[in-house]
């Protein structure tokens, strides 16, 4: 069973500013420290370190007030900066792996680590909560660890519970990390706590606050699974984000972003030396829920036309009425792709150059895009002198180019299922008969046998119960179709045709 910790970091751009502060000046005690942030015209704590919270100052507190608070103490204030924040939490959570391979970012202000099978190498889970205590205040953090059987209970225990007490009768509804909206709208009707919650009819909660609340309550309880943690990396993510100056309605505007964005991406991923293999895209709507579409790759890839086509054909479908307040177009995954000499003339795809490979890909994508992902499969052949192992069905993604196989053998253009029917060869006059049912074909004329038998190392064998051999014969109805049909024991089937 997985066993979940949440770290949450109560004064975490305050501690990072004092970290950034002794550094500039070489060591020492750091002032006390706030973080301010322009907001309606007015500058506005929202981080303070434990000092500015010993003497009342607390985040959403206008700068005036808050200095008016401290006296004459030397303050040292700091512009928020959201982008460093998140780069040193994704720092952290790589420093974290020392305790387990699986850590992830938990913005703004935690990370999440998934300590199931690790708690031994430590003496157990609360040492090695006490150890990631005792490391993280020795890099002078402020936190608090949690631990939890999901990471929604993990959440809620080190931001609203205590670190040993697993009691959520006193636990308060902020513990789901619901919307804030949806807490207000609980709490007007006197709902305060996690329990309270749990102990409502679910058809009541379903119908007066929609499903979100009980999807919160079983990820609390481990009835549904939450998202799967999206590890972090010691590389950042390769993304291109607009933001618009309001909210916009015009498709031709959104497609012309596209494409700038696009660009900016394709751009970051040859600086990397990377290719994208899985693209989120989301549009932050104004009066609807975000619209959310990632996009699987087949091959990996930076050609900005080819992910251009692809995305400006899916943006056609959504519905931007609404207004659309900004656009992130993320590489949630991606793999190496090195750099390679462009080509003025297109190469021969039997020696499987890397350019082929990219316009193949390129056309899965588009027509898995239009057509859907099941409508579009990849056959591979297999040189192979039995019939029902020539061929098999796979996806079209992350495969490459390969020459084509040559098999010598004279196999029917369109291989079926066997089917049991009824033959008789022709003879020497060129009378024979293929039956099947009540329906009745001339044969006038039959090449063969060719033995077949399957392969004795083949566990298909085994499965499929033929162990004896097949004699193959190639058979011209009197229509001039020409057959291929087999013979078992006494039995025969027709398995294939030439079109």
């Amino acid at each position: 069973m997985h066993r979940d910790l949440s770290i949450f970091l109560p004064h975490w751009p305050a501690e990072l500013e004092a970290r950034r502060w002794r550094r500039r000046s070489g060591g020492g005690s750091t002032p006390p420290i706030l973080i301010e942030q322009q907001m309606s015209g007015r500058r506005v704590v929202v981080a303070t370190c434990a000092q500015c919270l010993h003497h009342g100052v607390r985040v959403g507190m206008v700068m005036a007030e808050a200095k008016g608070l401290l006296g004459d103490r030397a303050l040292h204030v700091a512009p928020h900066n959201v982008d460093a924040d998140t780069a040193a939490l994704r720092s952290l959570a790589v420093w974290a792996r020392r305790f387990t391979p699986l850590t992830a970012i938990d913005p703004p202000d935690g990370l999440q680590l998934d300590v199931g099978g690790c708690d031994h190498l430590f003496g157990g889970a609360d040492a090695l909560v006490h150890r990631i205590r005792m490391d993280l205040d020795a890099l002078h953090l402020t936190a608090v660890v949690a631990s939890g059987v999901t990471p929604t209970q993990a959440w809620g225990f080190a931001r609203y519970g205590d670190e040993t007490v697993r009691d959520t009768s006193a636990l308060p509804i902020e513990a789901l990390r619901l919307h804030r909206d949806v807490c207000e709208s609980l709490q007007a009707v006197g709902v305060e706590t996690v329990s309270h919650l749990a102990s409502i009819p679910r058809d009541a909660l379903l119908a007066r606050f929609g499903p979100d609340v009980l999807e919160r309550l079983d990820r609390w309880s481990g009835l549904e699974s939450d998202p799967p943690m999206r590890s972090s990396s010691p590389r950042e993510l390769i993304r291109a984000e607009q933001v618009f100056d309001g909210p916009i309605r015009d498709l031709r505007t959104l497609q012309v972003v596209t494409t700038r964005l696009v660009a900016d991406l394709a751009h970051a991923l040859d600086r990397a030396q990377r290719g994208a293999e899985r693209v989120d895209v989301t549009l932050f709507r104004h009066d609807q829920p975000d619209w959310r579409w990632s996009f699987q790759a087949a091959h990996p890839t930076r050609d900005a036309g080819h992910l251009e086509a692809v995305l400006q054909d899916r943006l056609e479908r959504v519905d931007v009425a609404c207004g659309v307040d900004s656009m992130l177009i993320e590489v949630a995954k991606d793999g190496p792709l090195p750099a390679s000499q462009r080509m003025a003339w297109r190469a021969d795809a039997t020696r499987g150059d890397t350019a082929v490979t990219r316009d193949w890909g390129a056309l899965v994508d588009l027509l898995r895009e239009r057509l859907g992902d099941g409508r579009v499969i990849r056959r591979t052949w297999f040189d192979t002198h039995v019939p029902d192992q020539a061929c098999c069905v796979t996806s079209p993604v992350h495969v490459r180019v390969s020459p084509p196989v040559q098999i010598d053998h004279d196999r029917p253009t369109r291989l079926m299922a066997p089917m049991q029917v009824g033959v008789r060869l022709p003879d020497s006059r060129g009378s024979g008969e293929l039956r099947h049912g009540a329906r009745r074909w001339p044969l006038v004329e039959a090449i063969g046998p060719e033995r077949i038998e399957w392969p004795w190392w083949s566990d298909d064998l085994a499965r499929e119960g033929d162990v004896e051999c097949r004699d193959y014969w190639r058979a011209c109805r009197g229509d001039g179709q020409w057959i291929w049909v087999y013979r078992r024991g006494t039995s025969w089937f027709l398995q294939g045709a030439w079109l």
